[in-house]
This record gives C-alpha cells, structure tokens and sequence, in this order.
C-alpha cells in the first residue's frame, strides 16, 4: 500500500458483497438458508459462483473450490496460533437478541464456535462457523434484548446493509487505516488500542467507519498478523482455499475512488482475479 497522501472525494455507501470461497456449494447454500441468506440466482448464471442475498441487501458470491479446510478448525486465517496471516477472518451481523440467536443455533443443531462477553452487560456475541470454517458473529454490543423469536430471516435483517462489520487481520494498523480513509472515505476512528511488541498479544481491533448516520459502516481491522503479505488463500496455483476471499463495496464514483488508490494496489488486485 502506497502512503502518499490523497485527497478522497468519495466515500463508501454499503458493503455489497462479499466473495466466499466453498468446498462444497450445495453443503455451504444449506448452511446459509439458516442464517438468512437466500438464492438470488440458480447458480448457473455466473458459472462456479452462486449468488445468495438477505434480508438486509448484502449479498454472498459462493465460488467452488476444488480444496477444503477439512476438519474445519484447519482454516488458515484463524486455527493456526503461531500463524497470523492477513486477510479477512470473519463477518458480523447485528442482532437484536444474542439469547435468542443462541437459542435459534441450538434448535438448528449449529454448534456455537465461541462467545463473547463484556462485564455488566453479560453475552453480547455468538460464534458459528460455516461448513469450511468460515466465522460469522453475531453481536448486540450494548448488552440489549429486544425478546423477539429468532428465525432465519431475523439473524441477517440488520442495519448497515445487513451487516455490521468484517474483520480483517493487517500488520501495521495504522498505515492500513490510513489507506482506509484515503481510498474509501472511512472517516471516523472508533476504537484504537496501544500495541504489544509481540504482535501475537494484540488481540483488540482497530475499528473505523464511515460518517453517514445510521447508515454507517464499520471495519474491524485486527491487528496481530506479524508481516504483510500476499492473500494466504491464493497462494497456491491451485483453487483458492475456502475463506473470505473479498469484500465489495458499493461507493458513491468509481472514478473518484481510483483516483484515490494507489495504481500498484488496482493492478495487483486485477492480477489475482485473473489468476484464479
């Protein structure tokens, strides 16, 4: 990434979509008809992809890979201690009860892959992984409980486009949030925390957003991975390995947000895609 200072004159509007990469596209559709995403194509029209969207607007680009995580705590991006690599580890959804999210999963036979607690406010999250061991949250960070009976469709109808944030795991925060505000118009720093020489021990996120109401959105950027680098999940020949593979936005001008990205990073970015 480029650290030279531009002057952005966009901004982003929502998240879009985002590209997930699957073993087994029937196995991962019938997960996600649980979690409230629904066919918007058939799955032919774009080939390997299949197109899934909520109730919310976000959609989800299902691409077939001819690899696996396979046993599913073997996803690269998260089960490997000694390993941090950047890359997207996961997306979340804002509910309007983590109970009765954690009730729904029960009744859903999906095992919780982790909670998440603050002091006073008891459970404001809840972990569930995807057939490949891709993390999906679910968090109501105010501790609230609105009571409602959790279906499918409620656990994806969220504000912000129907999803709150993805987190994505970076070397140096803070060039990464710079490139942020520079290229996409994330205005607004939430959270930093000091950082740990061990970048192992950085465990709070850095988390930014855009400024447009309640239609802000945010990024969680997770700042424990050791070194920069490649995406881990293309750095075969082969298919790509399951995992979020991207995330897309919607913006305000597309001419306005090339002017503001560092020609290396556009053409690095088209590069990969052609690639795979």
């Amino acid at each position: 990434m480029s650290s030279s200072p531009k002057t952005t004159t966009t901004s982003v509007i929502r998240y879009h979509h985002l590209a997930v990469v699957c073993s087994d596209l029937n196995r991962s559709r019938e997960f996600y008809h649980k979690v409230g995403f629904f066919e918007k194509n058939n799955g032919e029209e774009a080939l390997s992809c299949m197109i899934l969207a909520n109730e919310g607007g976000l959609e989800l680009h299902l691409f077939q890979s001819s690899r696996s995580n396979a046993p599913i705590q073997n996803n690269i991006l998260i089960d490997f201690p000694d390993e941090k690599f950047p890359g997207h580890t996961h997306m979340s959804f804002g509910v309007g009860s983590v109970p009765g999210v954690k009730a729904y999963f029960k009744e859903q036979n999906i095992p919780l892959s982790g909670t998440r607690e603050i002091p006073g406010k008891g459970l404001v999250a809840v972990f569930v992984r995807d057939p490949d061991g891709t993390v999906l949250e679910f968090e109501r960070n105010d501790g609230g409980d609105d009571g409602a009976v959790v279906t499918s469709k409620g656990l994806s109808n969220a504000p912000r486009g129907g999803i709150d944030h993805i987190g994505t795991r970076v070397s140096n925060p803070e060039v990464s949030l710079q490139w942020y505000v520079r290229a996409f118009g994330f205005r607004e720093s939430v959270m930093k925390n000091e950082l740990d020489e061990d970048p192992k021990k950085n465990f709070r996120p850095w988390i930014i957003r855009t400024q447009r109401g309640e239609d802000d959105i945010d990024i969680n950027l997770i700042v424990n991975a050791p070194t920069s680098g490649e995406n881990v999940l293309l750095s075969s020949k082969d298919d790509p390995l399951p995992g979020i593979l991207y995330a897309a936005y919607v913006v305000e001008s597309i001419e306005s947000t090339l002017k503001s990205i560092d020609p290396g990073d556009v053409a690095r970015t088209e590069s990969d895609l052609k690639a795979w």
